[in-house]
């Protein structure tokens, strides 16, 4: 998962990014079409990946932890806003609580499961990530009976998060966060290297969303008399 994410998100001569142009707004966000077919762990087709970066003026570790926080994803994650989100398992990659692997489940208000993620977040002075995977319930049944996990499809989604100060702030010591997210996203079972327009729309306003949410949500709270908690446990709003 890690080792997809990180290539679907750094330009090379075989990962084209191509800008979005075709729509009006400010926002900068690229995608990359690729095509499935010599993927084994990936259904013969077309996937695509749209990334976007923003700065916000908020630390990097409270960025960090407002992102892995399973309490705080229905305030991003447009298709988790009525789910309720709990962490079932966890795997500790470190002694920062917050460098782990972890299954969250996501269940209807009724109990009903709807999705499980597969998440890996880590942080040190250089930088964060948080990345992770929509699985059903058979992939996750099938991991657990013993199958080979290259040959489950999971399709990487995340943040990067590089820390660093603004032209100005040096002397003030203001530390932000230069965000990048990416959504992977699985769009046609053909062969070919396309996507419809009305596609690229949708998934375009989706990622400019989710940055406006994470960035009136954490720059709120980063401002004088207004809080969020960094605790491994609580995450408040």
């Amino acid at each position: 998962m890690m080792k997809t994410f990180c290539a679907n998100v750094s330009a090379t001569a075989d990962n084209p990014w191509m800008k979005i142009t075709t729509f009006h707004g400010d926002s900068d966000v690229k995608v990359m079409i690729k095509n499935n077919v010599e993927d084994t762990a990936m259904p013969p087709g077309t996937s695509a990946v749209f990334t976007t970066s923003v700065w916000l003026e908020v630390s990097p570790n409270r960025l960090f932890n407002f992102l892995r926080h399973e309490n705080s994803r229905t305030k991003w994650d447009m298709l988790s806003h009525r789910l309720v989100i709990r962490k079932v398992a966890s795997i500790p990659k470190g002694e920062n609580p917050g460098n782990c692997v972890s299954l969250l489940r996501a269940n209807t208000s009724q109990g009903k499961l709807q999705i499980f993620y597969l998440q890996e977040s880590y942080t040190d002075s250089t930088g964060s990530y948080v990345v992770y995977a929509p699985l059903d319930e058979s992939a996750i049944t099938a991991i657990v009976k013993g199958t080979n996990p290259d040959r489950v499809m999971i399709l990487p989604s995340g943040f990067s998060i590089l820390p660093g100060r603004l032209q100005g702030d040096e002397d003030r010591g203001t530390t932000g966060s230069l965000l990048t997210v990416a959504f992977h996203v699985f769009e046609s079972v053909t062969n070919k290297s396309h996507i419809l327009p009305e596609y690229i729309h949708t998934m375009r306003k989706v990622i400019t969303d989710t940055v406006t949410s994470i960035k009136d949500i954490v720059q709120y709270h980063n401002r004088p008399n207004n809080w969020m908690e960094d605790s491994d446990f609580l995450v408040r709003f």
